[in-house]
Order: C-alpha cells, then structure tokens, then sequence
C-alpha cells in the first residue's frame, strides 16, 4: 500500500497502540508531476 501511495504522490501513516491501530492514507487532490 505505501508504494501505491508514494507512486501518487500520497503517503501512509500508522499509529497503534494497546487496543487499536489506526492507518491514515494521504492522496493528493491532484496528480503528481512525474520525472
């Protein structure tokens, strides 16, 4: 998931603790200009 992410310009954040993992997906609102 994190290369699908990053390959749109996105990133994905974790955050866990004793009783729940949380997973946030960050998109652009538009495409990322590619090299």
């Amino acid at each position: 998931m994190t290369q699908i992410a990053r390959a749109h310009g996105g990133k994905v954040d974790v955050l866990s603790d004793a009783t729940e993992t949380r997973f946030t997906f960050r998109m652009p609102a538009t495409p990322a200009a590619r090299e």
